[in-house]
């Protein structure tokens, strides 16, 4: 789940073309140029559907230089693509025993 930003969204007549990796609405084409990460290195825009309304959305994800390094990641987005391991939103932890 991400913030909603309600109040960017209903001052503008028109819905989001896109949604950034933190959820930010964007209302242009989409570009790798204007996601937060100024240093990332590989991009993609998915379109991804709410769980529980099942509205469905275009949002990006990125990856950066950095994002191993600071473990933010522990592969790269290509790969978590490849592996089908790709998730938008905010990470299920699982269970402690």
């Amino acid at each position: 789940m991400k913030r909603h930003y309600s109040d960017i969204i209903s001052r503008i007549a028109e819905p989001p073309t896109w949604f950034d990796e933190n959820g930010t609405p964007r209302y242009g084409p989409f570009s790798p140029d204007l996601l937060p990460d100024i240093y990332a290195v590989q991009a993609c825009l998915l379109l991804i559907r709410c769980q529980n309304c099942g509205t469905e959305f275009k949002v990006s994800m990125s990856f950066g230089r950095y994002d191993i390094r600071l473990k933010r990641a522990r592969a790269s987005l290509k790969d978590r693509i490849v592996s089908n391991e790709i998730h938008y939103g905010t990470a299920v932890q699982p269970a402690r025993p």
